[in-house]
């Protein structure tokens, strides 16, 4: 740096040492104005590395001005310096490929002048980069780099943290081991800085890794390492940051005693230190945990805490999170009209903030160029003050010069002669350059044009060499290029991951691939052909290796491109089959003797296969006579359907129906038993007899259900052994009073979809015609025994309104494979078609789920019994 820098930074620090911080900024421009163009590269860097109070395209602005002065005055390390913070804002702002440029230019520089600390903080953002971008092989590389310079200057602080990213790169590659060593490494140097801050947070990266391996126990752990550095450091957010940590780790175990308390302890802290916003954050948490334990008053009263502060600090994030909470909890409460109005709030507040935060955009662009209109007229006044004393000091040298004017006359008229005869020669010899000059212009300019145009295309083809990369080394394919002698130039991480690194030529693999090789040199043609390779691990594969040659404009071959596939599992097909043949040979050799026993042994099999069959119809016969009949439901439904789909001849679910008179109580369930076919069928007869038994219009749903599992665990004598057979079934069970039309519901792990009439809804996202779908949470648990705690089953109480529809079904429908792609139906493809039809009588109804099931099934299989009941109030 120059001895003038070295004035000038010793200046700007005398003066900003004497101002408040908030006058910094205006401290440096009013310097600014001052300087001299020398001093102003520095003034730039130091107003862009002010990011932190400034826009970052107004920091870009000032980096890039800096940049401009500093190679004109050549002073590289300003210039260098600019470059550095022209790549850390444009990373800022995602623009990643601008960035790495930046990058490297001040890496270059550094470079030239010696800084090598400063080179390796250039290294670590191209690796940044190239993290963000997905390019994780050169991020590393680059992180290496740097971190060996750091390791020679002795930078423990910087090498630390380099550590760290290489961490992170490992931890996104999913080698949590990798990922550990290199974090661990951070600590001891973070240890040796004496950095606790550091150490801390590395603590809770550990933590983090431990916490995606689900190792809960180590989580929190090194969480607890990290509480305590924060306490001994005294750092009071970070303290109360931790302990949410532990605290979110408890709620992920389902240990929600131990998470309230962590929560309360980090809550206690962040008020205690007035920090509203992560006080909020608490309140939430807190909610959110006794929401999931169902103590709905206690989650309603932190969620109200959460809002009222959000309000306060006008915390856009917190106020709508409260929000949607309310409406969850008034939803799970019964009380969906008071749930509605809450996401009617939710959504108004939502468009009124995206208003609000236009109306600042408006007025911060306002206040941006008062600024600048400032500023400019504050320009043009000193502009005109340097003109005026300009005019002066001329005046005074017309007044000099007019005495020694007067006095030369005579002399300076001859020599003038003289010299217009030069001039005029000059100018003649002038414009002919001119000429020259404005012709290679034109030419410049015709080539900057096309540069423009090229540069644009490259631009263009680097993108897409950048997907073309990311997909060639993501793919499982292996993909080699190689020069014209057969050394390889790139291979992608499933060449590397299945063949020896200790190849460097493709024509090394074997004989075949080396002819293959020669010829598509030698011809200029692609083939594809068949070959063994020896692996990584010398157990040969497979390969189908399609070889191309890439040729340039000249018809020459540049590049030679391999692409292969692993076949082994064809090849071993191939070879299963022959051995098959050669077995169906060696049968068919077989006496007729042998044949003639077969054939009578086919008979039979044939014969027992009838008997069986017969008893199933038969064993159809006795289902079909236990289930109600299809009008029973006629009597209290004037419109319904049922859809009843078995997979095999007798099914596995069933539905039921009982109708209480003295109570005007319509009790009918939709059931799935474990497996289908006959297994299934015994189960589903078992369930309908206990419930026969059991259905009472004294019990509520959940008793029922409660009682319906104890017989069915007594019945299969089930204990809960590992080795024991988990047959249950999963049901949803409805009590209707047919004068009130208030429903009562239970459910094990299947739901009641309800379709509101348009008249009582409004719509939403998934709507059509104003119709809503609702769906009514079952219990996560099955009728039988299961791993967990066995808890009571939950009744849930609804009021319906004529028109309104319910809906009980198994998962049959949903889980059927088909389609274009054989993927199954799904819930969400389920509720759209209950929806886009729900208007429709319901024997049209059921015509039209048949069509669709049949139409998406095509020639699949059908994978389980399928059961719809649907009834409209």
């Amino acid at each position: 740096m120059t001895k003038s820098n070295y004035i000038l930074l010793f200046l700007l620090t005398v003066i900003c040492s004497k101002l408040v911080a908030d006058n910094h900024i205006d401290s440096l421009k009013f310097v600014l104005l001052n300087s001299k163009d020398i001093h102003k590269a520095a003034i730039y860097n130091n107003l862009a590395e002010s990011y932190d109070m400034l826009p970052n395209d107004e920091c870009i602005a000032y980096a890039e001005k800096a940049m401009i002065l500093a190679k004109k005055n050549s002073q590289y390390d300003e210039e260098a310096k600019a470059y550095y913070l022209l790549a850390v804002l444009n990373r800022e702002n995602d623009d990643y490929t601008l960035a790495v440029n930046y990058a490297q230019k001040a890496f270059n520089l550094f470079e030239k002048i010696g800084f090598k600390i400063e080179k390796a903080n250039s290294l670590v953002v191209i690796g940044a980069c190239k993290y963000f971008m997905g390019n994780y092989d050169e991020s590393l590389e680059l992180y290496q780099r740097a971190l060996h310079i750091y390791e020679e200057e002795g930078d423990i602080s910087q090498a630390a943290n380099v550590l760290n990213n290489i961490a992170n790169v490992f931890q996104n590659w999913k080698n949590y081991e990798k990922s550990l060593e290199y974090f661990k490494k951070s600590a001891e140097l973070y240890i040796q800085a004496k950095d606790s801050s550091g150490l801390s947070a590395i603590h809770n990266n550990i933590a983090n890794v431990y916490f995606e391996l689900q190792d809960y126990d180590k989580t929190i752990q090194y969480n607890l390492m990290s509480l305590r550095i924060k306490e001994q450091i005294k750092d009071s957010v970070g303290i109360g940051l931790s302990y949410n940590n532990i605290a979110n780790v408890y709620f992920k175990k389902n240990d929600y005693n131990k998470a309230l308390k962590n929560y309360k302890e980090a809550l206690s802290i962040f008020q205690k230190h007035n920090d509203l916003n992560n006080t909020a954050m608490a309140h939430n948490n807190l909610g959110f945990t006794y929401e999931n334990m169902n103590n709905l008053e206690k989650a309603l009263f932190h969620y109200n805490k959460g809002y009222k502060i959000g309000l306060k600090i006008k915390s856009v994030e917190k106020v709508l999170f409260a929000l949607e909470s309310f409406a969850e909890v008034s939803k799970a409460q019964g009380n969906y009209k008071q749930a509605c109005e809450y996401y009617r709030t939710f959504i108004d507040k939502k468009d009124s903030i995206f208003s609000e935060k236009q109306q600042e955009t408006i007025h911060e662009l306002q206040i941006k160029f008062e600024t600048a209109k400032k500023e400019k007229e504050f320009a043009i006044v000193k502009k005109e003050k340097e003109q005026v004393e300009l005019e002066n000091d001329k005046n005074e040298q017309i007044v000099k010069n007019q005495t020694l004017l007067i006095i030369t006359f005579i002399l300076a008229t001859l020599i003038i002669l003289v010299i217009l005869r030069m001039l005029y020669k000059q100018i003649q010899k002038k414009n002919y350059i001119n000429s020259e000059l404005s012709m290679k212009n034109e030419e410049i300019l015709q080539q900057k044009e096309e540069l423009l145009a090229q540069s644009e295309k490259l631009s263009n083809t680097n993108t897409e060499l950048e997907k073309l990369s990311v997909v060639a080394r993501e793919t499982n394919n292996l993909i080699v290029i190689c020069d014209l002698d057969g050394k390889i130039e790139w291979a992608n991480q499933a060449f590397y991951g299945s063949v020896n690194r200790e190849f460097e030529n493709i024509k090394q693999l074997n004989q075949k691939i080396f002819r293959k090789f020669e010829a598509c040199v030698n011809e200029k043609k692609s083939d594809t052909f068949t070959s063994s390779i020896e692996t990584y691990d010398t157990n040969p594969i497979w390969i189908q290796m399609a070889i191309t040659p890439i040729l340039d404009e000249e018809n020459n071959i540049s590049q030679i491109v391999t692409v292969s596939s692993d076949v082994s599992y064809i090849k071993k097909a191939e070879q299963e089959i022959q051995e098959q043949q050669k077995e169906l040979v060696k049968a068919f050799k077989q006496s007729s003797k042998q044949q003639v026993q077969l054939h009578k042994a086919m008979i039979q099999i044939d014969e027992q296969k009838k008997e069986i069959t017969d008893s199933i119809h038969y064993a159809r016969r006795i289902q079909n006579a236990v289930l109600p009949p299809f009008d029973f439901f006629e009597k209290f439904f004037k419109s319904h359907f049922i859809y009843y789909q078995p997979k095999d001849i007798v099914s596995g679910d069933f539905f039921w129906g009982q109708y209480f008179e003295e109570k005007k109580i319509m009790a009918f369930a939709v059931a799935d038993c474990t497996g289908h076919g006959v297994p299934g069928a015994f189960m589903s007869m078992l369930g309908i007899s206990f419930l026969d038994e059991i259905a009472s219009a004294e019990k509520s749903p959940s008793e029922i259900l409660d009682e319906l599992r104890e017989a069915i665990i007594k019945a299969l004598h089930q204990t809960g052994k590992n080795d024991e057979a988990k047959d249950g079934m999963d049901i949803s069970f409805c009590m209707l009073n047919t004068e009130t039309n208030e429903l009562f519901f239970a459910g094990a792990n299947n739901p009641l979809y309800i379709v509101k009439n348009e008249e009582n809804t409004k719509l939403d996202e998934l709507s059509t015609f104003n119709f809503q779908l609702d769906e009514v949470k079952a219990d996560k648990m099955p009728i039988g025994i299961h791993f967990g705690e066995i808890k009571p089953f939950t009744t849930r109480k609804v009021l319906l309104s004529n028109g309104d529809i319910i809906y009980l079904f198994s998962d049959g429908y949903a889980d059927q494979f088909g389609g274009k792609n054989g993927k199954k139906f799904k819930y969400n493809q389920f509720k759209e078609l209950l929806l886009n039809n729900c208007q429709l009588p319901m024997n049209e109804q059921k015509d039209i789920i048949n069509h669709t099931f049949a139409e998406w099934k095509g020639e699949n299989p059908q994978i389980d019994d399928v059961c719809i009941l649907g009834i409209r109030i």
